[in-house]
C-alpha cells in the first residue's frame, strides 16, 4: 500500500526541468507566484512590477522562482 501512495504522490508532483539559473522581472502591475505551475494552484504570494526573480527551472509555460521569501511558480507571460 505504501509504495503504492509513493507513485501515486511522484505523479502528483509538476515536472520541473532544470534551467541554468537567470534572473527575470516581472513586466505586470502585480503578479503572484503559486505552488504549482497553473492558474488555479494557491497563491504563495504577491510579486510587484520590476521586481527581479531567479529562476532555477520551468514546468510548460511557467518558470520556477526559488528566492529569500521562498519559492514557486510563475506565468512566462507576465515575468521575462
Amino acid at each position: 500500500m505504501m509504495e503504492i501512495m509513493t507513485i501515486f504522490m511522484k505523479m502528483l508532483q509538476p515536472r520541473i526541468k532544470s534551467i541554468k539559473a537567470r534572473a527575470v522581472t516581472v513586466k505586470v502591475p502585480k503578479a503572484f507566484l503559486l505552488n504549482i505551475p497553473s492558474a488555479q494552484g494557491y497563491l504563495r504570494g504577491p510579486v510587484e512590477k520590476n521586481e527581479k526573480l531567479n529562476v532555477i527551472g520551468q514546468s510548460g509555460s511557467f518558470w520556477f522562482i526559488k528566492g529569500s521569501t521562498g519559492h514557486g511558480f510563475i506565468s512566462k507571460t507576465v515575468a521575462w
